[in-house]
């Protein structure tokens, strides 16, 4: 979500403010009572940055997306797993770790960075050490 009841989610708690991430989720299931499904997409995103020795940079992300589910779901994980709902309609914490890791918004984002630091390798030589 971008925005939730008019804050940013820039923050360092996000926009919820300070709690457990299960206290964040039952209010944000509260600030969203009457809005329906369809208007409830939300994604789980991470941004990696790598800096490499000859100057040169990149960026990339990660993105889970999904929608805030009507009320809290499944019993394999806690907090916002419990509220976000993905495509096929299940929640994370419903389908659990083992499903969903792979397909993970963090996971994702490293992947490509990785990608992205052997390429730079590749085309550079490895560093050696003197």
């Amino acid at each position: 979500m971008r925005r939730c009841a008019g804050r940013a989610a820039r923050r360092p708690h996000g926009p919820l403010g300070p709690g457990s991430d299960d206290d964040r989720s039952l209010l944000l299931l509260e600030r969203l009572t009457g809005v329906e499904p369809a208007r409830r997409g939300a994604a789980f995103v991470s941004a990696v940055a790598v800096r490499f020795p000859d100057g040169g940079s990149w960026a990339g992300r990660g993105e889970l997306r999904g929608r805030i589910a009507l009320a809290p779901r499944g019993d394999r994980a806690d907090g916002y797993a419990r509220i976000f709902e993905l495509p096929g309609g299940r929640t994370i914490a419903e389908l659990g770790p083992d499903v969903v890791e792979p397909h993970d918004h963090r996971r994702q984002a490293l992947a490509l960075a990785a990608a992205c630091i052997g390429e730079w390798l590749a085309s550079n030589g490895a560093m050696r050490r003197p």
